[in-house]
């Protein structure tokens, strides 16, 4: 009977903070990084956002600002640059995988 009990409660235990870390609602061809609800999915830190920013405006990013935004209980990462044909671009990265870890409070200097 203590068997019975204990099984749902460990499965419980280990899919909780799956559940708790949802991704963003915003399907794969919606991610263009115009805004935050369109934040494009990037793991791993600041050297996987400079690649895909320079993968995908095909210049190097030289001088930028950066900032980091968290909404929702989510982190995001704010990118403003110019490109190497004098416009200005600007992106925003998810990169929630972060929050999984910390809690951090609102915060976005981009409001």
């Amino acid at each position: 009977m203590r068997t019975l009990t204990l099984a749902p409660m460990l499965v419980f235990t280990v899919l909780i903070p799956f559940a708790a870390a949802k991704e963003p609602k915003a399907s794969a061809d919606t991610r263009d990084g115009s805004s935050v609800e369109k934040a494009v999915l990037v793991r791993g830190g600041i050297k996987p956002e400079k690649a895909w920013i320079t993968q995908h405006f095909h210049c190097a990013l030289g001088l930028y600002d950066h900032a980091t935004i968290v909404r929702a209980g989510r982190i995001f990462s704010y990118y403003s640059f110019s490109t190497p044909d004098g416009r200005r671009r600007e992106v925003y990265l998810d990169t929630g995988d972060y929050v999984r870890h910390v809690r951090v409070p609102e915060m976005d200097p981009t409001r």
